[in-house]
């Protein structure tokens, strides 16, 4: 995927850089710093901060395409998952059209609030699963962290605009919440196949025929 290669070159250090640059004036001014510099700092960073977001729609909007573009021509395979993944992935897919239409240049509030509800159902659905499948890694793993982007993402609503999350506060747990939804299909996606490898192993030990008797040795005249 060179297009989604590119684009992420580009935006991964500049996101970086404005995520320590807001991480950086929350401090300053949770600390109080300015009463010692006369706003000194503050103004520096209010200066980077400013730039940032100027940039920060491009930067969002080539990667958002480019990653869209691929994802719409690689779907996932689903016809072989079992019920826990296909929940999981259903609900994944919703956070992601959630965070697409928070990256784009002019978001639709509504349309927000709609894709917002469609996830609380479907992530729901996992959530039922897991309460009859206990041991179902997907579940296991998934259900939290959608708990916790969900509650992030209730909590920046109120402050929702045409322009996005207009909170940097509120926006990036929101950000980090999805970064967390992908690190766990990961993981669950890796827990699922060591099971699945180990119930196999074990049925075929289980279903492995006896090894014939050796043949008795010739009797000695």
């Amino acid at each position: 995927m060179p297009d989604v290669d590119a684009a992420l070159s580009e935006y991964a250090p500049f996101a970086s850089e404005l995520a320590k640059n807001i991480a950086t004036a929350a401090n300053y001014y949770q600390r109080e710093e300015y009463k010692k510099d006369s706003f000194a700092k503050g103004k520096e960073l209010h200066a980077k901060l400013l730039a940032g977001f100027e940039k920060l729609d491009a930067h969002s909007d080539k990667l958002g395409l480019a990653v869209s573009a691929w994802h719409a021509s690689h779907l996932p395979d689903l016809s072989k998952a079992d019920e826990g993944q296909k929940a999981a992935i259903a609900a994944l897919e919703d956070a992601r059209a959630l965070m697409v239409m928070l990256a784009s240049k002019n978001v639709d509030p509504a349309a927000v609030k709609t894709a917002l509800q469609k996830l609380e159902t479907s992530a729901a659905a996992l959530k039922t699963h897991g309460s009859t499948n206990q041991t179902d890694p997907w579940s296991k793993i998934m259900v939290p962290a959608f708990d916790n982007f969900l509650r992030d993402m209730k909590a920046a609503e109120p402050k929702l605009t045409d322009k996005g999350i207009s909170s940097p506060s509120l926006y990036l747990p929101v950000v980090t919440g999805f970064v967390s939804l992908i690190e766990g299909k990961h993981r669950a996606l890796s827990r699922s196949l060591m099971a699945k490898a180990q119930a196999e192993k074990a049925q075929a030990a289980g279903t492995a025929q006896p090894a014939a008797p050796a043949a008795p040795a010739p009797e000695k005249e």
